[in-house]
């Protein structure tokens, strides 16, 4: 979970490289992300398996990532 101070907004989403990933986000590569830059770690679940990330990801985003 990344927060940007700059639009005051979360960002929820799941990766198995979270370095190259928060570098990407940082960088401008991605649309929504260029605008909230810089984007700073404020929560990491490490989870078993891609089934386990996705169902996490989407109890996140259905509570709204600031509540969670």
């Amino acid at each position: 979970m990344l927060f940007s101070q700059p639009i005051q907004k979360c960002y929820t989403g799941y990766t198995a490289d979270f370095a190259k990933r928060l570098l990407h986000h940082n960088s401008g590569q991605y649309r929504f992300s260029k605008k909230g830059r810089p984007w700073e770690l404020v929560r990491l679940f490490l989870c078993e398996d891609k089934k386990a990330v996705m169902l996490l990801e989407k109890r996140v985003k259905a509570r709204g990532a600031k509540r969670f």
